[in-house]
């Protein structure tokens, strides 16, 4: 079983605390690209709020990939 958090989306197996933090992770890229929040604000924060969950390494993981794929697609979308 791989660590990579996309192999888990993709691969057809749902992994439900990957899944949760990936959709929390963009949800916290809108609110701070919209609110105008420096880059990373929302990773920070949830660290804080989330603690348990985000230190298993492979949900972290997701979180930031899905975080920065969220926000570089904002930032497309300004240019």
């Amino acid at each position: 079983m791989s660590d990579d958090p996309k192999t888990f989306l993709t691969s057809g197996r749902f992994d439900y605390s990957l899944n949760v933090a990936q959709i929390r992770a963009k949800e916290a890229a809108i609110f701070d690209h919209d609110q105008g929040n420096p880059y990373g604000t929302g990773i920070q924060k949830a660290v804080e709020e989330f603690p348990r969950e985000l230190g298993d390494p492979r949900i972290r993981l997701g979180y930031e990939q899905a975080y920065k794929e969220t926000w570089e697609e904002l930032e497309k979308d300004e240019s």
